[in-house]
């Protein structure tokens, strides 16, 4: 009689729990229902909130990420918390050998996504850059159908990401004059459409709007306009903006549009198909695609991809290289490659000029 061992389970601690770090808790907590995990230990900003949040989880908790790394025997991380702090954590998880999965961007800085990358290649860990949309199954069929051919070589691209003034105004009012639509939203696009189109970005152009918010006391652009140059001749637009009104019916509006020789692809990313109003509720859209809970069980294209960090994980300890791993999953260079172009887009508005991706080694450390 053979005798299968079932492999240890990935002993994992989450750095940050606001909105994503939850959510990447609610996902740990399935896979560990089913052996895969085992949630060890949470950080986040404040007392309060760890006692809350290791109490709900069952798990310890700690105010200082770095005694967490100290202190717990660990696989590997999951690092949510605001963008400009992504670095110095992923890094020192790095240092300790761990494998992470880091939410979006990687770094606020081109030269800082890079010191990433160097690295995890040093420790040959794992790292993946929560870039969920890849994981959307629209998405997926459209890179099918542009990998095909069906739609000739691609001409030029459009995509938007549109979030209720919400956003800037309350879920990150306390670090919103560190980023902009472009490094919150915009970068989703950055990442995507490299995937998309199969192709690297050459040089932007970018133009910012700056009105809405600073008239708030919010130091920040209401909106960017990236124009994106690609290596095999395409051409894209990619609008960010986060100051839709409350009254809009969905959190956020977003499109892609993908135009070739012989062919166009339209993948609407809000409309899915669900609205309800009712009991003094305006009209709402619901995106079931992204995260849908049933029966006692999350799912979605979000959840999917924490969960593919995990499984991309266990290949990685039974002995294969992190660049073998045949995953969807954004690896330190896509997430690099997304960040230079963020880093680009945003030298480009604030100096009017056109910037080649050659030129984001030398922007600022932000």
């Amino acid at each position: 009689m053979i005798t299968i061992s079932k492999p240890e389970p990935i002993r994992v601690a989450v750095i940050g729990v606001g909105e994503f770090g939850l959510l990447h808790l609610e996902v740990l907590q399935q896979l560990q229902q089913s052996g895969q995990v085992q949630i060890v230990a949470l950080a986040a900003r404040t007392d309060q909130t760890v006692q809350t949040q290791s109490t709900r989880w069952g798990v310890v908790g700690y105010t200082d990420y770095r005694a967490l790394l100290e202190q717990e025997a660990l696989d590997a991380v999951t690092v949510a918390t605001p963008d400009h702090l992504h670095r110095e954590m992923t890094l020192a998880a790095i240092d300790k050998g761990l494998h992470v999965l880091v939410e979006k961007p990687m770094d606020t800085s081109a030269s800082g996504a890079a010191q990433i990358v160097r690295a995890a290649e040093d420790r040959a860990v794992l790292v993946e850059v929560d870039f969920h949309k890849r994981f959307d199954q629209s998405l997926q069929a459209a890179r099918q159908i542009i990998a095909a051919g069906k739609t000739g070589p691609p001409q030029y691209a459009y995509a938007c990401m549109d979030y209720k003034i919400m956003l800037p105004r309350d879920l990150v009012r306390r670090w919103v004059a560190q980023t902009d639509p472009s490094w919150m939203l915009g970068i989703h696009f950055y990442d995507v459409l490299r995937w998309l189109l199969d192709s690297e970005v050459t040089s932007v152009y970018a133009t910012a709007v700056k009105r809405k918010l600073v008239g708030m006391g919010i130091d920040t652009p209401d909106s960017v306009q990236a124009h994106l140059s690609f290596a095999n001749g395409a051409y894209a637009t990619v609008h960010s903006d986060w100051t839709l009104p409350d009254e809009f019916e969905a959190r956020l509006s977003q499109e892609v549009k993908v135009v070739g020789d012989e062919g166009i692809i339209e993948v609407d990313l809000q409309d899915r198909g669900l609205r309800w109003c009712g009991q003094g509720q305006s009209t709402q859209t619901i995106n079931p695609y992204y995260v849908h809970r049933f029966n006692q069980r999350i799912g979605g294209y979000a959840p999917e991809a924490i969960s593919c960090f995990i499984r991309d994980v266990q290949c990685v300890q039974t002995g294969q290289l992190p660049e073998s791993l045949d995953s969807p999953a954004a690896t330190a260079r896509d997430g690099l490659a997304a960040t230079e172009i963020a880093a680009a887009v945003q030298h480009s508005y604030q100096s009017a000029q056109i910037v080649t991706l050659e030129e984001t080694g030398k922007e600022q450390d932000q």
